[in-house]
């Protein structure tokens, strides 16, 4: 074995290693019922003045002073340092080439600075001031969050008071992007921390419309006390005039909430309005819960017109409700106000619901018997206001549903479920005989009785296996048996909801489910679904449903709508149109669903819609199609299509999507949304592109949005449901 021995000329060198060691030096001195220590390679004292140099460091409490060159008086307490400075407390880090420091005042002043007071907020400046424990001030130069040589963004700076994790003053900011001057600003305050809010001016910003003009945006940010806040909102458009609104947030306690969203605007043409939006939500004790929800709007074509969501801006309907609900067990207890408004010219239809109760028992077994009982009702006052009737403020609705539901039963290969359910209704006031929109003031009553019985035939099952995979493919037929009988005075019955949108039936509806599952060998999860297509059709023995259905007249009830959602009760007919779904997931992050309702009286096929979704890594897409016919009353031609493309993550780098609304009918882009990201790691950038071409609408937009690091944002991006 070899014996390792140590290099003669490394043993010669270690006393000079050990040497050089020993040769550094270190003074403690007594200060404030602390020590001030002070280490160098060189030190020498006189008086009351000490000069240490060679890497000397400085410590005392939770300051630290590095430096080639360092003198200290004693006397005064008074630090002057020269070279490579780096002081340090806390988060702060500041370097410099020279500095004057005075540990009894803890103030100072370091020339040809840079540092941070915290994590985030970076400055470089000639001159930066400590001016007390937790404050400085910085004289010519720059702040920023981005820590690079050359930074994306900054301020640049004549003079910015800093009060550590709290606040930033500045003076004479000319805000830089890649050293090209943006704006200025003579004036200017920057909250420095998360943790507590400031009242103060947000960063304006602007856009142009060429239906509206440029618009040129100011909020001001109010603090309310530690569980309130509010946002005062002005717009200004050079082609439509003033818009203002209010945002107010408020937090009572930890369970509840309330936050109020109002905007006006006082429009030159005459297209002005307002709007309001109050959400609200409270726990209570012993599971109570209340809600409220309140959404109003002056009129459809302010909302058309000034809203940026084209969802929001195409959608007539404004919904409002206030509840107060608790679930115990199996049950459901209810106090709601809602109102409905569907926005028309020149009258809207609101219906408004004020139930005095609302009760419903979700299900109790009957003994050993395979039967559970539910039950629901409601004790309501409504009113009905449409451009053909306006009913009293108050009309009375009663409404008692008991229901008996068989579980599922196996009867050798077929599996039978069924329900029966008696439903008792009375009005205070009613719609006069011969079908008029006159009301009558007569009481009514309506009680009919609804049974069902569903049959799921054996199902019939193969599969096909290899060895990477396993398929099953499934075939299952459907029969349901509905029989409702009572309602003998279905147009005398004034439409407020669903409840009262039931009429008599006597139907068989008859369905094929087929199925493919698909099994990947070794895969320790079940088979999931790959394909899955299911048709069906109604045969009505009562085709004009107790006379409810009149011809040349669009009918929409219970439970006509239950098997497809396009409307096909403008005639009586024996036979439902045939309609067929079809549903595609391939593998994980696409799937696609087609439908397809065909009407074998007609021998044409009515609707036809397809949708599907995409995703993979940083790339994603989706596409709606659909198309309707005209055969009918009450239905209508369109032929729409709507996709959208995204790309990247919003979080880092490159980002971007566009989302196109087109009618394929005549020819319209309807709405295009196209949107470009990049965010860096301390400031992101977005530019998006908006056309409207809807109804009163008619406008092209060009918003922007630009976000600094741990400061906020600023431009004319917003998010999409922030005024309505």
């Amino acid at each position: 074995m070899k014996r390792f021995v140590w290099p003669l000329w490394m043993l010669a060198l270690a006393p000079l290693a050990v040497a050089q060691e020993k040769l550094r030096t270190m003074t403690e001195l007594p200060y404030q019922n602390d020590l001030l220590r002070i280490e160098a390679d060189r030190q020498q004292k006189e008086g009351s003045l000490y000069t240490a140099e060679g890497t000397v460091r400085v410590s005392f409490r939770d300051i630290r002073i590095r430096a080639d060159r360092l003198t200290f008086d004693d006397a005064t307490r008074r630090v002057t340092a020269d070279g490579d400075i780096l002081y340090e407390k806390g988060m702060a880090r500041i370097q410099a080439t020279h500095a004057e420091y005075n540990l009894q005042s803890d103030t100072g002043i370091f020339h040809e600075a840079s540092g941070h007071t915290d994590e985030q907020f970076i400055f470089r400046a000639q001159h930066i001031e400590k001016t007390g424990e937790d404050t400085y001030r910085v004289r010519h130069g720059l702040l920023t969050t981005c820590n690079e040589e050359n930074p994306k963004w900054q301020f640049q700076v004549r003079s910015a008071a800093i009060r550590r994790n709290r606040s930033a003053w500045i003076r004479n900011t000319v805000f830089r992007v890649k050293g090209i001057p943006v704006f200025y600003l003579p004036y200017h305050y920057i909250p420095l921390t998360r943790k507590e809010r400031s009242s103060g001016f947000l960063f304006p910003s602007t856009g142009t419309s060429n239906a509206k003009g440029r618009r040129v945006s100011a909020s001001y940010y109010l603090v309310l006390g530690r569980s309130a806040d509010a946002t005062v909102l002005g717009d200004y458009f050079t082609k439509r005039g003033l818009g203002y609104g209010l945002n107010l947030r408020i937090r009572p306690n930890p369970s509840s909430r309330i936050e109020v969203i109002s905007y006006s605007v006082n429009d030159r043409k005459k297209q002005g309005g307002s709007t309001i939006l109050t959400v609200a939500e409270s726990h209570f004790r012993n599971g109570f819960r209340g809600v409220v929800n309140l959404n109003v709007v002056s009129s459809f074509q302010f909302r058309q017109i000034f809203n940026d969501e084209f969802r929001a801006a195409t959608i007539p309907l404004d919904t409002s409700r206030i509840f107060f609900t608790n679930n115990f067990g199996g049950y459901s207890a209810n106090f709601v106000y809602a109102r409905e408004e569907t926005l028309f010219a020149p009258r809207s239809v609101i219906v408004r619901n004020a139930p005095l109760l609302n009760f419903k028992s979700l299900g109790a077994p009957l003994g050993r018997l395979p039967l559970v009982l539910t039950f629901g009702g409601s004790l309501e006052g409504l009113k009905r206001e449409d451009p053909f009737k306006s009913t009293p403020n108050f009309v009375q609705r009663l409404d008692l549903f008991p229901r008996v539901l068989l579980r599922r039963q196996l009867l050798g290969p077929f599996a039978l479920t069924g329900s029966l359910g008696f439903r008792e209704t009375f009005y205070s006031d009613s719609l006069a005989p011969g079908g008029t929109q006159t009301l009558s003031g007569e009481n009514l009553s309506r009680e009919y009785a609804e049974g069902t019985l569903e049959l799921d035939g054996p199902q019939l099952e193969r599969t096909f296996e290899s060895p990477s995979r396993q398929l099953k493919h499934t075939l299952q037929p459907e029969v349901t048996y509905r029989n409702l009988r009572g309602v003998e005075d279905f147009h005398r019955i004034i439409r407020f909801d669903d409840v009262d949108a039931v009429a008599e039936t006597h139907e068989v509806e008859y369905a094929l489910m087929n199925r493919l599952l698909v099994k990947t060998a070794g895969s320790r999860r079940g088979a999931r679904e790959w394909l899955s297509f299911r048709i069906s059709q109604r045969y009505f023995l009562d085709p004009d449903f107790g006379g409810a259905l009149r011809a040349g007249e669009a009918s929409q009830f219970y439970p006509l709508y239950t098997l497809t959602p396009f409307l096909y009760g403008g005639i009586p007919r024996r036979f439902s149109p045939l309609v067929s779904r079809l549903r595609f997931s391939p593998r994980s992050g696409f799937d696609a669903e087609g439908r397809l309702d065909y009407d074998t009286r007609f021998r044409r096929v009515r609707n036809l819609s397809t949708s599907g979704q995409y995703q993979r890594g940083l790339f994603g897409g989706s596409l709606t199609y659909y198309r309707t016919q005209r055969l009918e009353a009450g239905t209508f031609e369109s032929h729409q299509i709507q996709s959208s493309l995204g790309y990247g993550a919003s979080t880092r780098g490159f980002s971007g999507g566009v989302t196109v609304s087109y009618n394929l009918q005549t020819e319209q882009l309807l709405n295009n949304l196209t949107r470009i990201n990049y965010n860096w790691d301390c400031c992101g950038v977005s530019l998006e592109f908006q056309q409207f071409d809807v109804g009163l609408r008619r406008e092209s937009q060009v918003r922007f949005a630009f976000t600094l690091k741990g400061l906020g944002s600023f431009g004319t991006i917003r998010r999409p449901d922030s005024l309505f």
